[in-house]
């Protein structure tokens, strides 16, 4: 699973910048952007997704149209990947990669530190720090001999413990590189010219990868919500990339890629 962590616009040939958040639509984030900086009527932006670059359309005095480059997309990816080992993180519970994710019956993969059962202590898996450190190996980044363990809070019916362990500012490796491909349609024998992909490659860089829990599974179903521990505490690596991404072509082939 992923998710995209920001798109920022920033204004060419000035010191601003408009960051808006992910959620909106394209539309809603241009015109944001562009009522911000200079005042620009949302019916002249005109957004590439291939570059993406968003233009604003000129009409000069004889009526013919140009385009000036006014944004250009930065995008970041947060990537979270459970790690393939059979145990959980901090206890000795089964994950349900080791039944290879077929179904399991709810919450019968669960041990006491799981559910946050008072006294109960956390006992670091072996097998979650080498698969960590070999995706770190794998993404040439700079595995650190220190890292730590902290404390992210939360307030989540599916994490009993009421905050997720995490490595936010001691993380397990960080300055790697991913070296990513993006396959396009320029075939000479293409028949659609307009819209063009060109392939190319491209670098994307890593700024950290750290271990953490993953949390339990809530659904909502008549009016109740029912909690499902067997995913939490489930070993993951947070995987952060550093705003190298410049379209959503890129962002689907660094993902592909990944």
């Amino acid at each position: 699973m992923h998710r995209m962590r920001r798109i920022i616009f920033y204004k060419k040939n000035k010191n601003v910048f408009c960051q808006t958040p992910f959620n909106n639509s394209i539309q809603t984030r241009m015109a944001s952007a562009a009522g911000s900086a200079s005042g620009i009527s949302l019916r002249d932006l005109r957004y590439d997704a291939i570059t993406g670059i968003v233009s604003n359309v000129i009409t000069n005095t004889n009526n013919n149209k140009n385009t000036a480059i006014q944004f250009q997309t930065v995008i970041g990816i947060e990537v979270h990947a459970q790690l393939n080992i059979s145990t959980k993180l901090f206890s000795s519970a089964r994950t349900l990669a080791s039944s290879g994710y077929n179904y399991v019956r709810p919450n019968t993969r669960v041990e006491a530190y799981d559910m946050a059962y008072p006294g109960s202590l956390p006992s670091l898996s072996a097998d979650a720090v080498k698969a960590a450190v070999l995706a770190a190996h794998a993404l040439k980044c700079n595995i650190h001999e220190l890292s730590r363990f902290e404390r992210k809070h939360y307030t989540y019916a599916d994490m009993p413990n009421g905050y997720q362990v995490t490595q936010q500012r001691w993380p397990l490796a960080s300055k790697g590189l991913l070296r990513c491909r993006l396959v396009g349609n320029d075939n000479p024998n293409a028949k659609k010219k307009k819209g063009r992909i060109k392939s190319k490659d491209f670098n994307v860089g890593i700024e950290r990868i750290q271990l953490e829990q993953d949390s339990g599974k809530t659904t909502a179903r008549r009016g109740a919500s029912l909690v499902d521990l067997n995913r939490a505490g489930c070993a993951l690596i947070e995987i952060v990339s550093s705003p190298d991404i410049r379209s959503a072509d890129e962002a689907g082939a660094a993902l592909l890629t990944l």
